[in-house]
């Protein structure tokens, strides 16, 4: 696995908690006070540290997270991709021929746009801040002023208030190095189709369709776009193209030019029905997972327990299904793949914990590329 991260130890990370308070001095030597827990031994005190119950108490608490996950190296009877090297080679030799990418918040923010749930600028955060106490709801679930629901119950305050603060950072947003890197797939005419979760119009921006006018063809914008006025919210249906796509690139039509390499960039893959898209890849398909956290992306709310209210909700209506139906494909996993025996057995894998535009920018600076002139120039300020 790449990985970007620096990683501390648990001890570490309870340490910072029980420093807090003179009162922590009295405490058993493996106590955790953000839980108010003896856990009798410094294995068990790490092994909770790494608990979902744990990590979300300290980000409750604004105490620092770490990432101490290690988890076995991958082994398949698939030819895995052993690193970054290898994929940026066949990249740019032609390795690939039919590319699907998959992006969400994660691309963007390069743009000076929030993602949705980081803190505390994120838009779910400022929603919480913002209408927490007039609807106090939102402090469990800040995705509930984006339901169709809450738009068909409070339509005036939606209109006023809601709107507005979604369109707030479009203004004078230029395209990140990762949308520069999907518009020159299509360049190279190997790019069979682009899914987005993002409402920001940034992979249909006029300075990338100036330089590569078929682009238009390959987004599918799954939840709608602001700036054409369409968004799709929690509860209502993907737009009928989004299956259509599907169809076109994953099912029976598809045999003739498979689908070799899915990236999925800047997405935590936790709404549905997207998050099962990635699980729609053709046997011995490369997936590439890149993120700025991974261990948010391997699991999700389908794959631990019944799903939260906001999971469950979803696009498309409350499901508690462990899989769903996209286009003639009735049982999709919603489950992350990208660890276990599903994974392994299926595809060739590389998983990146980066940012995505570091992670685009290393492709172009890959000797592979540099020899072929390969460059994001072509794409500055849509010269």
């Amino acid at each position: 696995m790449t990985s970007a991260a620096t990683t501390t130890t648990a001890k570490h990370d309870n340490q910072s908690t029980q420093d807090q308070g003179e009162s922590a001095q009295s405490n058993p030597p493996f106590w955790c006070s953000v839980c108010n827990l003896d856990l009798q031994s410094q294995a068990s005190l790490e092994e909770h540290c790494q608990g979902r119950k744990h990590r979300k108490r300290s980000l409750r608490q604004g105490l620092p997270v770490t990432n101490t996950t290690k988890r076995p190296p991958f082994t398949s009877s698939l030819p895995q991709i052993d690193d970054e090297d290898e994929l940026f080679e066949g990249l740019a030799t032609g390795r690939y021929r039919n590319v699907v990418i998959l992006t969400g918040a994660g691309v963007s923010t390069a743009a000076g746009i929030p993602d949705y749930r980081s803190t505390p600028h994120g838009l779910f955060a400022r929603f919480q801040r913002q209408f927490g106490t007039r609807f106090p709801q939102v402090h469990n679930h800040p995705e509930y002023l984006l339901t169709r629901s809450f738009y068909n119950a409070h339509t005036e305050f939606w209109q006023r208030e809601i709107w507005p603060l979604a369109r707030t950072d479009l203004d004078g947003i230029m395209p990140t190095n990762t949308h520069k890197f999907c518009a020159w797939l299509e360049q190279q005419d190997i790019l069979k189709r682009i899914y987005t979760q993002n409402v920001d119009g940034l992979h249909l921006h006029p300075t990338l369709l100036q330089q590569v006018p078929t682009l238009e063809q390959k987004v599918i914008e799954c939840h709608g776009s602001l700036p054409q006025g369409n968004l799709v919210l929690y509860e209502d249906l993907l737009p009928e193209i989004f299956e259509e796509a599907c169809d076109q690139d994953f099912g029976a039509a598809a045999a003739t030019a498979p689908v070799d390499l899915l990236m999925v960039f800047g997405t935590s893959l936790q709404v549905a029905p997207f998050c099962a898209v990635p699980n729609l890849a053709p046997k011995g398909c490369t997936r590439v997972l890149v993120n700025r956290n991974l261990e948010e992306c391997l699991e999700n709310d389908f794959s631990r327990r019944p799903p939260s209210w906001g999971e469950a909700a979803g696009f498309g209506g409350l499901s508690i299904s462990s899989t769903v139906q996209i286009g003639s494909r009735k049982s999709v996993s919603k489950r992350p793949q990208w660890t276990g025996k599903e994974g392994r057995k299926k595809w060739s894998q590389l998983l990146v914990e980066d940012d995505c535009d570091d992670f685009c920018q290393r492709f172009f600076a890959h000797a592979a590329c540099q020899e072929r002139g390969y460059s994001l120039r072509a794409f500055e300020d849509g010269d």
